[in-house]
């Protein structure tokens, strides 16, 4: 009886330090999910600027807006990237809550029409519209189901007015599950590294008390077992914390490089609005003006795209070989005519830019819309590496009669912020920039909020590009166990051989002594 008990004892002592270890490990989890999709709504927030922002109505009337359209259709597209997320936004009107703009599909139970009056909001989205601030809730109920979701303002930041709330949910139900899992996961890597020391002490109890050498086996077995234990649950913390802090500085050095790219829109926007206003655009006005926009951003060129009718000798195309050619006839030509800096850029004069079907399409597009348009990267004329060309109308009495491109290259970008060279992965099907599309096939960019975040090889942020949506990935640095981690381990496994030797050698002594013993009592 007194061994069954301490089987028993021994046995509650091992299921007690599994369970509490894997509780601790699934609150860590849910902290951990908690702040990632934070940052989902964070990055969200960031897709729609304040001048749409200001132009929405939260009513039915949006539903014919222009406005509404784009920053639906922007919601959509970052919800297919990250997996179907839910995205929505909801805005104070009089006394109420209501729904704006969302990413979920209108044939779902989960939507909500604009206009529709949210009745059971949690706590946190009054906090976000009281302080400003972003803001993540736990499990809670509403008329649509349980979930936990993040919060994050859209601000005017002129006026320091928060516009409207956007809002990121999950399901508590998918949430768990899948924290189960990965704790699971976790509980199981423990039970193995115990299972030796189990086995000892319990199924071969008798075996063990019967063995010469017990205190050698059991020093042995408890030292790598104890040193196991604690250098996994070390490693995992080690690396989930790794893994927030990278996600926190490269985030912050992905929001660097949205404003840089935001602030040369604005600037080849300005350049657009001073050549629409002037009487003509003459070569020398063109280079005074570009001068700025080149000098402050790290870009190939400035360029002035008039739109012409009648063909000149000078204008050129680039065949299926890469070769110059004249171009053909056409209706419209769109010449690269003004270029700045011309030097190192000279070869790209008088380039017909409707020649290449990604930088027709977007050219077409401003042109239809009177808003800027973007080319996802392409190759750049005279030039190996890739880029992406932004197109900005010059309008004259309602009508485009040019545009200025810049062409950026994103690869000298990333450098400068990440002091990283990914040029070349932009060269390759690697894409480190992605665009982002609300239609079509995405499964290869989808990335599941689910998926253990310590095992996620890159991180994200989405960023409005002119009429796109592009996502900047950025791949994780690999990193080794710390000088603690391994100390640790190896602290472990020195006390546990010296505890071992120490245990046979005071085993041999003990022979040698009942040895002498048997001897002198034989005699």
């Amino acid at each position: 009886m007194p061994r069954l008990n301490s089987k028993i004892f021994l046995s509650i002592v091992f299921l007690i330090l599994l369970l509490a270890t894997s509780a601790y490990r699934y609150l860590e989890l849910v902290d951990k999910k908690q702040n990632e999709l934070l940052r989902l709504a964070i990055n969200a927030a960031s897709l729609i600027k304040a001048e749409d922002a200001r132009n929405l109505q939260f009513s039915t009337a949006d539903n014919e807006s222009e406005y509404f359209k784009k920053i639906r259709e922007h919601l959509k597209s970052y919800s297919r990237y990250e997996n179907n997320i839910s995205i929505y936004t909801i805005a104070v009107r009089g006394n109420d809550l209501i729904f704006g703009p969302e990413s979920i599909d209108e044939k779902s139970p989960l939507s909500s029409p604009v206009g529709t009056i949210y009745r059971n909001p949690p706590r946190e989205l009054f906090e976000v519209y009281f302080t400003g601030e972003a803001y993540v809730t736990k499990s809670y109920h509403d008329e649509y189901g349980e979930f936990i979701s993040a919060f994050a303002p859209v601000k005017d930041r002129a006026k320091n007015q928060v516009l409207f709330v956007l809002g990121v949910d999950v399901s508590t139900k998918d949430l768990k599950k899948a924290l189960y899992l990965e704790s699971l996961t976790y509980m199981s890597i423990l039970f193995l590294i115990f299972l030796p020391l189990f086995l000892l002490f319990i199924i071969n109890n008798t075996w063990l008390n019967r063995n010469r050498y017990r205190a050698l086996y059991l020093t042995l077995v408890l030292g790598l077992t104890l040193t196991g234990y604690f250098v996994y649950i070390s490693y995992e913390k080690e690396r989930l914390e790794n893994y927030h802090r990278s996600s926190y500085l490269t985030h912050k050095q992905m929001q660097i490089f949205a404003h840089d790219i935001s602030e040369f829109e604005d600037q080849l926007m300005n350049l657009a609005l001073v050549l629409g206003q002037s009487n003509r655009v003459d070569e020398q006005l063109f280079k005074t003006l570009s001068q700025a926009i080149y000098l402050n951003n790290p870009i190939q060129a400035v360029e002035w795209i008039p739109v012409v009718t009648q063909k000149q000798n000078h204008y050129f195309e680039i065949n299926d070989k890469g070769y110059r050619v004249p171009v053909g006839q056409r209706s419209k030509y769109f010449p690269i005519t003004y270029i700045y800096p011309m030097s190192d850029n000279e070869e790209a004069r008088g380039y017909d830019s409707g020649s290449n079907p990604l930088r027709k399409e977007a050219i077409e597009k401003a042109i239809k819309t009177h808003l800027p348009a973007a080319t996802f990267p392409v190759a750049i004329v005279h030039k190996t590496m890739s880029g992406i060309i932004y197109f900005c109308p010059v309008i004259k009495n309602g009508q485009v009669v040019g545009l200025v491109s810049g062409v950026i290259r994103i690869g000298d970008y990333l450098h400068s912020i990440f002091n990283k060279d990914l040029d070349q992965s932009l060269n390759d099907d690697n894409a480190n920039l992605l665009e982002v599309a609300s239609t079509g096939n995405s499964a290869d960019l989808q990335r599941s909020f689910f998926k253990s975040l310590s095992s996620q090889d890159s991180f994200s942020m989405p960023f409005p590009f002119a009429d796109k949506i592009v996502v900047l990935e950025i791949p994780r640095d690999v990193t080794l166990p710390s000088l603690g981690l391994l100390a640790l381990a190896l602290g472990g496994l020195t006390l546990t051989i010296s505890l071992a030797l120490i245990a046979l050698r005071w085993r041999k002594t003990n022979e040698q002594l009942e040895t002498l013993v048997d001897l002198r009592t034989s005699k």
